[in-house]
């Protein structure tokens, strides 16, 4: 006989009421009750997002000597003197932190401030084809205050703050709209720390080492991520028109973050639409179709050989790299895209400064080698473990180095010699 709490061959009394109502009371059939299912598993299920305090990290940033003399505090607008046009160069002199800056100034208690934009950054990745789960969504984090010659270099500017949760892909309207929703959400509990910064006054440690130098207000600036992404931020549908094809009741990170608006902060994507798509994609191959199309498949090759012996002949420069091999490589990085670019196409230059680059650039530390120092068993919080050491290890060495050079420059003692009077 069966004790009174025992409901074999069910769990217990929750699994023998639902099957009796599916099964006897409402006679569901079996797509019904799979259909329900399925519904009833998406509310249960649990993903796991690991992230660090932004705020800590933006306040390290500051706080680096290593930036100083790189760092613009507020907007500007840069004229040259011939025509008096206006020179765009880093960050600070767009007129978006321009705008931003005007808004901080018409409030009494802001006013004064230094504006401090949040950049963000994400890029779905793949580790190894060897693992079974090798796909991760690192979330990197950095500012605009910073020259884009800092970006260029990779001075720490960009930091892992964290990883974003994969579920797996299900073809289903109402489970693509929860991932997305998901990712909205995730960002905006990652981001909750910096909220109060952003209406109330901070008082910021600065890179030359003194306090009350520097009065902060933070804002949400520009997402950088490629088109897959900027759809998921954006929430419309891929490929179609914006007026046309948003998703409704979907509600983004930035609804819970003052003077933000999602449509307004995705950054242009140079790498992919620049770089990669008008560059390589379009103008490179453009021409190689033109002369195929002018003087035929052995005529094209002859003249494309001769481009070739024309690159790799160009002689050694500061900032120029060097194709022996001219341009025909199997794989296109950004990198070479961009070296090429200033060889080919010297109106262009080098584009740089805010670019999806800077991202997938930092996935070798941040990523890869952080996961091949795991224990590869779960290891999304050994490797934001690993990169916040690294970190702090790096911010720590930087501080200790001021500090010296400080107590140093103030206790100079000059050797000299003194007489009796």
């Amino acid at each position: 006989m069966k004790s009174p709490g025992d409901w074999t061959p069910y769990c217990n009394q929750l699994e023998f009421e639902a099957a009796e109502f599916l099964y006897t009371k409402n006679q569901m059939s079996a797509h019904q009750i799979n259909k329900i299912l399925y519904y009833w598993g998406i509310t249960l299920a649990s993903y796991d997002v690991w992230f660090w305090d932004p705020h800590a990290i933006v306040q390290n940033m500051l706080a680096n000597s290593d930036y100083v003399g790189q760092i613009d505090y507020t907007s500007y607008h840069e004229f040259q003197e011939k025509d008096e046009k206006c020179h765009y160069k880093d960050f600070m002199s767009g007129d978006w932190s321009w705008l931003q800056s005007d808004k901080i100034t018409q409030d009494l208690q802001t006013h004064g401030t230094a504006f401090v934009p949040i950049i963000l950054g994400s890029d779905k990745t793949m580790v190894s084809v060897s693992t079974g789960q090798n796909d991760y969504y690192p979330l990197y984090i950095s500012i605009g205050n910073f020259h884009n010659n800092v970006w260029c270099v990779h001075h720490n500017a960009l930091v892992l703050v964290g990883f974003m949760a994969i579920p797996k892909s299900v073809n289903d309207p109402a489970f693509c709209k929860f991932k997305k929703q998901m990712f909205h959400s995730s960002l905006s509990k990652i981001l909750t720390n910096l909220k109060s910064g952003m209406t109330t006054l901070e008082v910021t440690w600065c890179g030359d080492c003194h306090y009350c130098c520097f009065i902060t207000i933070y804002g949400l600036g520009p997402y950088i991520v490629d088109y897959e992404e900027q759809v998921v931020l954006a929430g419309i549908v891929k490929n179609w028109c914006r007026s046309f094809g948003i998703i409704g009741k979907l509600v983004p990170f930035t609804n819970d973050f003052s003077h933000a608006n999602i449509h307004q902060l995705l950054a242009p994507d140079l790498l992919h639409q620049l770089i990669k798509g008008t560059f390589k994609d379009h103008l490179v191959e453009w021409v190689g179709k033109y002369l195929k199309h002018e003087y035929g498949k052995a005529g094209a090759a002859e003249i494309m050989d001769d481009i070739d012996r024309r690159i790799s002949v160009v002689p050694l420069f500061p900032s120029l790299w060097c194709f022996p091999q001219g341009c025909g490589f199997s794989q296109w990085t950004g990198d070479n895209s961009k070296a090429l670019m200033k060889i080919l196409i010297q109106l262009f230059g080098a584009p740089n400064g805010l670019c999806s680059s800077i991202t997938k650039s930092k996935y070798i530390k941040a990523v890869k080698k952080s996961w091949q120092h795991s224990s590869k068993h779960k290891a999304l919080s050994q490797m934001l473990l690993t990169n916040q050491c690294l970190d702090k290890i790096a911010a720590a060495v930087t501080v200790n180095k001021s500090l010296t050079d400080l107590f140093a420059s103030t206790t100079n003692v000059h050797k000299g010699s003194c007489q009796a009077g």
